[in-house]
């Protein structure tokens, strides 16, 4: 990039819109297209056992199965990446249509309205996907970063990956081993729009609202928690997001995963109970090795993307459930069980 861009620069108070335009990239002058191929079906058997929304079902995922799509990118010029919105819009405002969710964008804040556009040369794309949660972040939103390291875009490399930062000590870990000789990382401040010489738009390669992975990007996952070489703290969990996470605030999951010998493990925070504070590294390599991971929600189990061999045990603490978790454990071959708040206490019973 000709010029690198300071945590200084801020975008103007942003605004709600109550809708968003949309434009196919296919609209855009000199935009190409390029398939690198890919594409897999995923069984999940368990999940059309489970108590889920009806609109899992209305979008095609809560099925026996779940395909993902295959994977390419998308070669644009005269854009603005809008980094903290993450999306890719025209110069005026129109968001691009492929990689950019309407369910998620209605109303989005435009945080860079009002911010300078920085010019930058050579090639540059986005990591995020606008209005996620930690599950998303993670299952949805690093896969598409990794097309950027394939071997046919070397022409276009260096690509410069732009990025608010890490939210969370697992997307830290992950966002650190995004580069390699032909894809960097640079952090900068939310709000910002560019508008680099080309942008690279990688397709989506998971489904939007799933959590079924493709087999690569698992390999890559493996990958770099295997290069940590830290012994496991504990090897049964109880997965909690944050404070309110409904597997610390249910004395019926937590009691319970406590009597049966499970530490307490906050994803988002690093705490574990009786052991202080886990760095990333220590994080990682906890879940990694774990046997068996309880957790009630979500954003909790969905840091199971890490786990070579634990049995997942998902407890609702609501009426429904999304499949998210049980196609995720699929993806990774790992055994998956749905229980019932009073169903933990004899799945946790020794023999």
């Amino acid at each position: 990039m000709a010029r690198r861009v300071g945590d200084a620069l801020r975008g103007a108070r942003g605004r709600l819109r109550p809708r968003v335009e949309f434009v196919p990239a296919s609209r855009l002058p000199g935009a190409e297209l390029m398939r690198l191929g890919g594409g897999e079906v995923v069984a999940t058997p368990a999940v059309p056992g489970l108590p889920t929304d009806e609109s899992a079902a209305a979008r095609g995922l809560a099925g026996a199965s779940l395909a993902l799509p295959p994977a390419a990118v998308r070669v644009l010029r005269d854009v603005h990446l809008c980094v903290g919105e993450n999306v890719v819009r025209t110069p005026d405002g129109a968001v691009v249509a492929e990689g950019a969710n309407p369910e998620r964008l209605d109303g989005l804040r435009r945080r860079h309205l009002g911010a300078p556009v920085i010019e930058a040369e050579g090639t540059a794309a986005l990591h995020g996907l606008p209005v996620l949660g930690t599950f998303e972040a993670l299952v949805e939103s690093f896969a598409p970063v990794l097309l950027l390291q394939h071997p046919a875009l070397h022409a276009l490399a260096p690509v410069t990956v732009l990025s608010a930062g890490p939210t969370t000590l697992v997307e830290g870990f992950l966002l650190d081993r995004l580069t390699n000789r032909q894809v960097t990382l640079q952090v900068i401040a939310a709000g910002t729009a560019v508008r680099p010489t080309r942008t690279l738009l990688p397709s989506p390669v998971t489904r939007t609202g799933a959590g079924a992975i493709p087999g690569w990007y698992r390999r890559w996952l493996d990958q770099q928690a295997g290069a940590v070489d830290i012994a496991p703290a504990a090897p049964r969990l109880l997965l909690a997001h944050g404070p309110d996470d409904p597997g610390l605030r249910r004395p019926e999951v937590r009691e319970v995963a406590e009597a049966a010998g499970l530490v307490t493990l906050d994803t988002l925070t690093g705490a574990i109970s009786g052991d202080g504070t886990l760095g990333a590294d220590e994080l990682v390599s906890t879940l990694r090795d774990a046997s068996l991971v309880v957790g009630a929600s979500d954003d909790a189990l969905g840091h199971a993307l890490f786990s070579r061999r634990a049995e997942i045990l998902q407890v609702a603490t609501a009426s429904t459930v999304t499949p998210r978790v049980a196609q995720l454990a699929a993806s990774r071959a790992l055994p998956y069980r749905f229980l019932r708040p009073a169903e933990l206490e004899p799945a946790l019973a020794p023999g």
